[in-house]
Formats: structure tokens, sequence, C-alpha cells
């Protein structure tokens, strides 16, 4: 069974954009655009938990800047 649905000229040409080949529908590629966001999106809680001490830490300023970070891991490799 099929359905129509309205999109924006803007998000047509995003998709089309996105086609992997000339004649690929766009349902294929929402389904495929679909199944990467789930299989990238889905964290455990421990990756949540880790995420959210991270931002705690950035927003409470103990975050190195980049190049200090990476001075300190080349550091640490040595």
């Amino acid at each position: 069974m099929s359905t129509t649905i309205q999109i924006n000229e803007d998000v047509r040409k995003t998709l089309e954009g996105l086609k992997t080949h000339k004649r690929e529908s766009l349902n294929d590629v929402i389904k495929r655009l679909i199944a990467i966001d789930l299989s990238v999106g889905s964290f455990d809680s421990n990756e949540l938990e880790e995420i959210k001490n991270s931002l705690l830490e950035i927003k409470g300023g103990r975050a190195q800047k980049f190049p200090s970070a990476e001075k300190t891991i080349k550091y640490l490799e040595a």
C-alpha cells in the first residue's frame, strides 16, 4: 500500500541529491536515511551518561581546547 506525502521543494531537491544512483526512488532514499539514523542514533545508558558528563565538564570550563588536548595526547603516547 502506498500513500502520498507533501514535502517542500527544497526537501525534495535535497532527497534527490542523496540518491545513490539515478533511478533510486525517493522512498528508497528515505528508507536508507531512516536505517542510518536508527543504527547511529541508538546509545546505551552508559554512553548517554558519558555524553552527559562530558557536556557538564564543557559547561563547567573543564574542557581543553584542541591544541592543548593534542599536546597532552602526544605526551601520553610518547
